[in-house]
């Protein structure tokens, strides 16, 4: 599994706004810049989001899109907290949404077994990913 595309931000409209938009990944990447341009908190975002859906890290304010490939599928994974509640969460694989979640922790996820979606709860701050 690659990670093709990272787009991140986290405390929006406030003074500590941080905000990486539409980073596009390779195979292999060369990070280069200055000191204090935000090479070490890209990489450090990168990490967070492995934290969050291992369920090693909890999330404050966050706002995640990103995009990840393997030989045959593309996937795309939204992922926006706001003070440590979830306001949406959603996976696409190929375009097609298989499981998707709002606010309240309530939203669908696609079983396979029974080729259909099927209600679910998660905890407000906890990712569904990680949970189910």
């Amino acid at each position: 599994m690659q990670l093709d595309n990272l787009t991140y931000s986290e405390h929006e409209g406030q003074g500590k706004e941080w905000i990486l938009n539409n980073c596009i990944l390779g195979k292999i990447n060369l990070i280069v810049g200055k000191n204090a341009v935000g090479k070490t908190r890209f990489l450090n975002t990168i990490k967070s989001l492995a934290d969050l859906v291992s369920g090693e890290r909890k999330v404050g304010n966050a706002n995640y899109n990103v995009k990840f490939s393997d030989d045959s599928q593309h996937y795309q994974y939204f992922l926006h907290f706001e003070n440590g509640s979830l306001k949406k969460e959603q996976l696409d694989i190929d375009d097609e949404t298989l499981m998707v979640r709002g606010e309240d922790g309530s939203g669908e996820i696609f079983f396979e077994e029974i080729g259909n979606k099927h209600p679910f709860q998660s905890p407000t701050n906890e990712v569904a990913v990680f949970a189910r």
